[in-house]
């Protein structure tokens, strides 16, 4: 009688046992559930504007949605050493060329990718640097032979021998406390605090220099 009994508890134990188990693959699962469901809810992001080169060209300044995938994928070779902050390789590249292009703050394009200041900040320098290792490859100064077969016709009768065209541009900046750095970012032209850098503009268009930042 007394084996039937431990046996007995023994069975209530399992099966005590497998309930709870049940219950925690029930809560487990719920929560995966919760957490695909707000992945998919995510407000902002690349899906957003996906399929439409218009709307890819605005938020980016690329032309199409072509060009915006394929300075994704020369990111996505070089990216292992960029901690992703739960943003895919396009929203990751996305909110670097939104805070170019647009000149959106950090805090809001921190709130609208739904990611922390801190992170968003961290996460611009990072991919920044890399598209910066990787891109400025494309800007070279074209030898002879390789300018006059592309010069524009309007160039090649009084200006044959052009090869560059220099400008000038400035990048705004926030305003730094000290009053040192404030003094020299400063820039009458642009009544705001900058950075100037001179630009190689080839006769078709392309850029084919890119001098470093410099204060006035």
């Amino acid at each position: 009688m007394q084996e039937k009994y431990l046996q007995k508890c023994r069975e209530l134990s399992d099966i005590k046992r497998k309930v709870d188990l049940l219950e925690q693959v029930k809560l487990l699962h719920d929560k995966n559930v919760l957490l695909e469901k707000s992945t998919h809810a995510k407000a902002w992001g690349y899906h957003k504007i996906t399929g439409s080169s218009e709307k890819v060209s605005y938020y980016t300044g690329l032309p199409n949605e072509q060009v915006f995938v394929w300075v994704v994928s020369v990111f996505a070779h070089s990216s292992q050493c960029v901690p992703s902050q739960g943003l895919s390789q396009e929203d990751q590249v996305l909110l670097v060329l939104m805070r170019l292009g647009l000149d959106i703050h950090l805090c809001f394009l921190a709130d609208l990718f739904d990611i922390g200041k801190n992170s968003a900040s961290k996460l611009f320098e990072t991919v920044l640097t890399v598209l910066v290792a990787e891109l400025k490859k494309l800007i070279v100064w074209p030898d002879d032979n390789s300018f006059n077969p592309w010069l524009p016709e309007a160039f090649r009768t009084k200006f044959s021998r052009v090869r560059v065209i220099i400008d000038s541009t400035e990048i705004r900046l926030e305003k730094a406390s000290a009053t040192t750095a404030q003094s020299a970012t400063w820039s009458p032209y642009k009544n705001s605090n900058t950075v100037k850098v001179l630009i190689g503009i080839t006769p078709d268009g392309l850029i084919s220099y890119v001098s470093d930042c410099w204060e006035k």
